[in-house]
């Protein structure tokens, strides 16, 4: 096996697997004993192999959570894999290259060079603690998320405008909400993560403020949470907190304000 293959750590079902991004492939081969569910065979894959044959093999659902991909995903086991998973060209699948880094230059130049820099300020890291355990629990505890768990045990499916749908439902006993929408996520059904109230001001930080952020407007904020995480109410709450933002309120451009035009002063006799 080479070491420069696109290889990383990975869960499925909770357990611990070497995960390779295959771009070669069109589906999800999984190591045989490792998915929680083995396969009943009533769904099958379709593969499509290089000398143009295609194979029918049983399949199964298991919940992969990996760099490029998190999800429940339907899978292949095979015997003797080279790795524990392999990752193929499924709808959601992120290229390798997206979640590598690459090293940056900066110019110093003539003007600038022998003078005292001032150093910049650079916000420290939100440290979470965050365990999937607390998530769960917080979930069940949390009042304002009532209407979400009874929608996620009824099934109920909220249509809003013309085409946007979204419902609810569990994973690992983690409550996540779902949405699709044909403007959004290119019509590929968005997962959310529902947020209780205790931990919505941590998301809202590592969204705004956090080393990668940037303090952008309530509106690319909001954009930002919605893309992993929801809650209701999410627009107010973040509208109120970047308006409440210091570093934002002492950068903003300020606005030109008119003079009063001048008006003859009333005598007092």
């Amino acid at each position: 096996m080479s070491p420069r293959m696109p290889t990383a750590v990975g869960c499925v079902d909770g357990k611990r697997v070497t995960v390779l991004r295959g771009s070669g492939c069109s589906c999800v081969v999984i190591r045989h004993g490792l998915a929680m569910k083995s396969p009943d065979g009533k769904k099958k894959i379709s593969i499509n192999l290089a000398n143009g044959t295609t194979l029918h093999a049983p399949a199964t659902d298991t919940m992969l959570e990996y760099l490029l991909y998190t999800g429940k995903v339907d899978v292949v086991e095979m015997k003797s894999p080279l790795y524990d998973v392999i990752l193929g060209n499924i709808p959601g699948a992120k290229c390798p290259g997206i979640a590598q880094q690459h090293e940056t230059m900066a110019v110093e130049t003539r003007s600038k060079k022998g003078h005292n820099m001032k150093s910049l300020l650079i916000p420290t890291a939100v440290d979470t603690g965050i365990t999937v355990d607390t998530i769960r629990e917080k979930q069940k505890d949390d009042v304002p998320l009532e209407d979400c768990r009874k929608r996620a045990e009824t099934g109920e499916i909220k249509h809003t405008g013309i085409h946007n749908k979204s419902w609810y439902g569990y994973e690992r006993g983690i409550l996540f909400r779902y949405f699709q929408s044909p403007v959004a996520n290119h019509g590929d059904v968005s997962r959310q993560m529902v947020v209780s109230k205790e931990l919505r001001m941590t998301v809202t930080r590592l969204a705004h403020e956090s080393i990668l952020s940037g303090h952008l407007a309530a509106k690319k904020t909001a954009e930002r949470v919605l893309q992993d995480f929801y809650w209701p109410k999410l627009w107010d709450y973040i509208s109120h907190f970047c308006i409440s933002c210091d570093p934002c309120q002492r950068s903003a451009p300020k606005r030109h304000i008119n003079k009063v035009p001048l008006s003859a002063v009333p005598l007092i006799v």
